[in-house]
């Protein structure tokens, strides 16, 4: 088996039936499909079942969960019953150009040091595609706040024919080489490859960190396309305040707790120190506005801190294990973080 979709679902009566048929009209045909439902509680599971019912011809293999594994829990899950040599991780708010893995597998094949890819990942909404670009990459600010790299721009203001090399693919649909993902399991978390300490959000940065760490490197391939309906916006640009409430406005209370938590996890387990104190003024200046926001309008979120620190000594045991065998040093590892300068 050369690939194995990995789907999780989770309330996802929405997108599931139109996801599940992008996948269906790929032109290369070679995969698997591992889809784990994370206990959805409407009509999701049902429609799985009717859709592999109807679909035969492709090798499925539906897990319904009792209980919610998270997305790194569930790719975990799923990546115990995969068989393929490339493994993708497929949100269920995903649409698949009919040549995704048709273009994806033979870049992975012809390149490889490359560990995982990117899609030109554009937006869709109400069932209609746009030239709105979703994602090309994460990518980095100097406050080390990550960011999905050209979010927000027209793809016909950019000239993307060429490939060329980012940080690490955004988490909603990355095409990765599973003996990467293999070559930076978490022995000390029971040989996760994502760190279920995060569940959900900012565990695409962190396997894009420790994939970097390895040597493995990471793609942006335009001619491999899909679209998706993202909720949360891009990050607003302003001044002290509006900044930070513009862009936290526009999540839930759930995503800002865990994203805010989770970019902590990132900051202690995966950046080095040298490249820590030569960001420091610009990361503690947002970091500063970020934390007066939460104390004075989103406790939900401020409450996370005590979690953050006891966490702390966890995230470093885990970061002296992922430094130990690190392949590359820290300047390679900022070259990346910072590649669109």
């Amino acid at each position: 088996m050369k690939v194995s979709i990995q789907l999780l679902t989770y309330n996802a009566e929405k997108y599931v039936v139109s996801c599940l048929n992008s996948v269906a009209s790929q032109n290369f045909q070679d995969f698997e499909l591992v889809i784990i439902d994370n206990a959805s509680t409407d009509n999701t599971r049902e429609l799985v079942k009717k859709w592999i019912e109807e679909h035969k011809n492709i090798s499925t293999l539906f897990i319904p969960s009792e209980t919610n594994l998270g997305f790194t829990g569930g790719h975990n899950f799923a990546l115990r019953h995969s068989k393929g040599e490339y493994i993708l991780f497929l949100n269920q708010d995903i649409i698949l150009e009919p040549d995704f893995l048709e273009a994806g597998v033979p870049f992975l094949e012809k390149n490889q040091k490359v560990g995982s890819i990117s899609p030109k990942l554009l937006r869709w909404t109400s069932e209609k595609k746009s030239s709105i670009i979703d994602s090309l990459g994460i990518t980095f600010r100097n406050d080390l706040q990550s960011v999905d790299f050209f979010s927000g721009k027209d793809e016909k203001d950019l000239k993307l024919s060429e490939s060329f090399e980012i940080f690490a693919p955004s988490g909603a649909c990355p095409l990765h080489r599973k003996i990467a993902l293999e070559s930076v399991l978490l022995p000390q978390a029971h040989n996760q490859y994502l760190d279920e300490d995060f569940f959900m959000y900012k565990d695409d940065v962190d396997i894009g960190f420790r994939l970097a760490w390895q040597g493995w490197k990471s793609y942006c391939v335009p001619s491999v396309r899909a679209y998706h309906e993202r909720s949360a916006k891009e990050m607003v640009v302003g001044s002290f305040f509006w900044q930070v409430a513009r862009n936290r406005a526009q999540k839930n209370a759930f995503v800002n707790a865990l994203s805010y938590q989770n970019h902590w996890f990132v900051i202690i387990k995966d950046i080095p120190s040298q490249m820590f104190w030569k960001h420091f003024f610009p990361f503690l200046w947002y970091e500063i506005k970020q934390f007066v926001y939460l104390f004075l309008f989103e406790w939900s979120t401020f409450k996370k801190i005590p979690n953050i620190i006891r966490k702390f000594p966890i995230m470093l045991q885990k970061r002296k294990e992922i430094l130990k065998n690190k392949k590359i040093d820290w300047r390679e590892l900022e070259r990346r973080m910072f590649f669109f300068d």
